[in-house]
């Protein structure tokens, strides 16, 4: 039967079905019921197979299940105008729209459902039904650099942009002029080649001329900007009823550009299990080296060395992926890794902390060094005592997710934001290193008397 071997492709190959109910109806498919009734009796009675039967029943339920054209409910069964809505649905399927995105995904699927949910997205079986609601809705994707942000941005725009009349996926936002970014934005929702602006008022005043009946989606990934906001999706009455807007940032005061605000879904770090199944995925590639038990021992104190940072792990885990069977180098990378940072993750963190100013970067090192999990009022007093205190106090930090004020006053900060701090610290020369937390650093500076100390 057809229909078993269509549903077996959905399920395996993540293919789409729609369903066009020729004069049938639909619950006469999902309930077998009418001549679907009878045609099953008479299988009965030719005695086919009762589990082959019950499949093609099982089939039957779940494609009647699903959201289809059915010819009596289009214009009292006017055919043209049923074929030019097949005709566009099946033109949205075939979009070639997809981003790339990697079959290594691990923990993913909670976010997704989140996602969905904030997005007022109706889903069933996996398959995407409706977008629910007439207005425009702003979902931001927020975290730290190399959390997983835009791989979860293209797994939720993936499986939803046929739902709507144009779709665009926005990167490098950060490498280009604002206008650049209006032009991309403007041809991939029409679907027209690029076209120069003159101006971002240009811009502006195209985007709602042209898409404010027009149901769109848009990611906006790597934001760091009010601006590129403000130019690119400030206005929500820009886009028509039911638009939706994704936006991917590591920095929490870019949000304000939005007028009336956007919904928050936060990704952190790893749960434990999903950490460990990404390192394997990626440092065994499916060959599981020979003595099996002592790698898989070591892979976990690996990933708590490494803090489960989905982006942290897969640079660990591809580079040990080449030491496959060389157990010395598992053993010295976990040895670098409970003093060092993982190679690498510096350039996630490095453009953020350039862009905070000397007094901000001072507070960051002090905190990193010396204050996690400590009362933020004892550095606070320090901090004023030098004058290196500004008004707005440790808020970059935070806007940065970098930090976190905790019950108590207590000032978190994720392992791997604190020992790129230290790492800072480290790197600097012997003589103009000016912060030691490891008592016997500490000790030998003070043997050899090779630096000038503010405090201790």
């Amino acid at each position: 039967m057809e229909v078993v071997q269509m549903w077996e492709c959905k399920i395996l190959d993540g293919q789409t079905i729609i369903p066009f109910f020729y004069d049938i109806s639909p619950y006469n498919v999902k309930h077998q019921a009418g001549d679907f009734e009878t045609s099953f009796d008479q299988h009965e009675k030719d005695r086919v197979n009762a589990k082959i039967i019950e499949q093609w029943k099982d089939v039957l339920r779940k494609i009647g299940g699903l959201k289809g054209f059915n010819r009596e409910a289009i214009n009292g069964g006017l055919e043209s105008q049923l074929v030019k809505e097949v005709f566009g649905r099946v033109m949205q399927v075939l979009k070639k729209d997809d981003q790339i995105v990697t079959d290594k995904l691990v923990g993913i699927d909670l976010h997704v459902r989140e996602m969905m949910r904030k997005l007022g997205v109706v889903h069933n079986d996996g398959q995407m039904l409706k977008v629910c609601g007439k207005d425009v809705r702003v979902v931001a994707i927020c975290g730290i650099p190399g959390s997983g942000k835009t791989t979860l941005a293209k797994v939720v725009f993936n499986k939803m942009h046929n739902l709507f009349d144009g779709c665009s996926f926005l990167e490098g936002i950060n490498s280009e002029r604002v206008e650049a970014s209006q032009e991309r934005l403007i041809a991939s929702l029409q679907k027209i080649k690029l076209e120069r602006l003159n101006s971002c008022s240009d811009g502006i005043k195209k985007m709602e001329s042209l898409f404010r009946k027009m149901k769109v989606l848009i990611v906006l990934d790597g934001v760091r900007e009010v601006e590129q906001i403000e130019k690119l999706a400030g206005k929500l009455a820009w886009f028509g009823p039911g638009s939706r807007i994704i936006v991917t940032t590591d920095r929490k005061n870019v949000l304000k550009g939005f007028v009336g605000g956007a919904v928050e879904e936060y990704v952190g770090r790893m749960r434990d299990h999903h950490a460990l199944l990404l390192f394997r995925q990626y440092a065994f590639q499916g060959k599981p080296p020979a003595d099996v038990h002592e790698f898989d021992s070591l892979s976990i104190d690996i990933v708590k060395a490494i803090g489960l940072h989905p982006k942290a792990i897969i640079l660990q885990a591809s580079f040990l992926s080449q030491k496959r069977n060389d157990i010395d180098t598992w053993r010295y990378t976990l040895h670098f890794l409970r003093r060092r940072p993982p190679e690498g993750v510096a350039t996630l963190f490095n453009d953020s902390y350039k862009s905070l100013d000397p007094d901000r970067q001072k507070i960051f090192l002090d905190i990193a060094c010396f204050f996690v999990g400590e009362d933020k009022r004892i550095p606070t007093y320090m901090w004023k005592a030098s004058d290196c205190y500004p008004p707005s106090g440790m808020n970059p930090l935070c806007n940065l997710h970098w930090l976190e004020d905790g019950e108590n006053n207590e000032l978190r900060m994720d392992n791997l934001i604190r020992d790129f701090g230290r790492d800072i610290v480290k790197n600097k020369v012997a003589h103009k290193r000016c912060r030691f937390w490891n008592h016997s650093d500490a000790l030998s500076v003070l043997e050899n008397s090779t630096v000038s100390f503010q405090s201790l």
